[in-house]
């Protein structure tokens, strides 16, 4: 057990790792002393862009029509194919995860590498709108303003993974601290990260609305807890940090459950006008519609409830082309070597 457990340590530690200095622009270091976030080094996707110029670069200075010149050629052309796709597929793909009970669909699931803040107000049509701030905003502390708000949002001091504490005579000082719902007797405290994986954090963030006349108020934010509404000008809203939201363009029904594994079924239809039970198909773990792979755990719940995960991953088969065309290229490199070796007269 405890071999087991190591061994998915690593893995997580790996996968970090892989996060952090291959999967990103550039390596950031966090000079907590001074509250600075700053690049320090480049990051994997950087160093892949740099090669991919340094290939095209080779590719139209020194091509020749010649069978070598075209081999090489074609060998640039599938390491430029191999990193952009690299690029592409880790910049593009998604995965996300949501409850279903049997007879329930749903349209969205929740990214389990990401967060986000989400107001929502409602609109002239009686319809929810949503604006979502990004985790990428929520860690740069940014101030956000849109034309349709009737006040700005200043989002601060982003906490990965955190707990709530009551406040006591133990509070320590310069803590910020929320003045309203939920927030206006706890704080939040910053904790190690998990060493079990990026979804098995707890954030919180402090959100503070404010416009030119005035403070409206500070708002602690926690992934665990249910959105928190407020009033502003006769208008309802709720601001709640949640895993980030992504939207499928189809939704999913769960529509039986079987005690044999990997025979759960559910069921996928297209979403859009004019469109309802049309396109349905049925599937199992694992298919593949609409670019997406969808999975079903085998069991259920306390409440009846399974986790569904859906993928997506695109141009995941385009390296096998770039190699196709690598190994075409390192031929006909090979072969017109051997070629001129045996047309070159002996030495004498």
């Amino acid at each position: 057990r405890d071999v087991e457990r190591s061994r998915g340590l690593g893995d997580v530690y790996k996968r970090q790792a892989i996060r952090v200095y291959v999967n990103s622009f550039f390596v950031f270091w966090n000079f907590k002393s001074i509250g600075l976030t700053t690049p320090v080094f480049p990051g994997g996707y950087l160093v892949m862009a740099f090669f991919i110029v340094v290939f095209l670069a080779r590719l139209f200075t020194s091509t020749s029509f010649t069978v070598s010149g075209i081999g090489k050629a074609l060998v640039n052309i599938g390491l430029i194919v191999l990193l952009g796709s690299y690029l592409y597929t880790n910049i593009s793909k998604t995965e996300t995860q949501a409850l279903l009970k049997p007879g329930e669909r749903l349209n969205y699931g929740d990214d389990v590498h990401a967060f986000e803040v989400a107001l929502v107000t409602d609109s002239e049509n009686e319809n929810e709108r949503v604006f979502a701030i990004p985790q990428r905003m929520l860690e740069r502390s940014q101030t956000i303003r849109h034309d349709d708000l009737p006040f700005s949002i200043r989002v601060d001091d982003f906490v990965l993974n955190s707990i709530i504490r009551e406040r006591d005579e133990s509070l320590p000082q310069n803590t910020r601290l929320a003045d309203q719902d939920k927030g206006d007797s706890v704080y939040s405290t910053r904790i190690k990260n998990s060493k079990l994986g990026y979804k098995n954090n707890t954030p919180s963030v402090y959100v503070i609305l404010f416009n030119k006349e005035e403070s409206i108020g500070t708002w602690l934010l926690h992934e665990a807890w249910e959105p928190q509404r407020f009033e502003y000008k006769n208008k309802q809203y709720s601001l709640h940090l949640r895993a980030r939201r992504i939207y499928y363009p189809f939704e999913v029904r769960f529509e039986s459950f079987e005690a044999s594994p990997g025979s759960t079924l559910l069921t996928t239809s297209l979403i859009g006008d004019n469109i309802q039970e049309s396109n349905s198909k049925e599937t199992v773990n694992g298919s593949n519609h609409f670019g997406y792979h969808i999975f079903l755990e085998d069991n259920l719940d306390e409440n009846q409830a399974s986790k569904v995960f859906v993928k997506r991953i695109p141009g995941k088969t385009i390296p096998l082309y770039a190699v196709a065309l690598i190994s075409v290229g390192l031929i006909l490199i090979l072969g017109s070597s051997q070629v001129n070796r045996k047309a070159s007269p002996p030495a004498l």
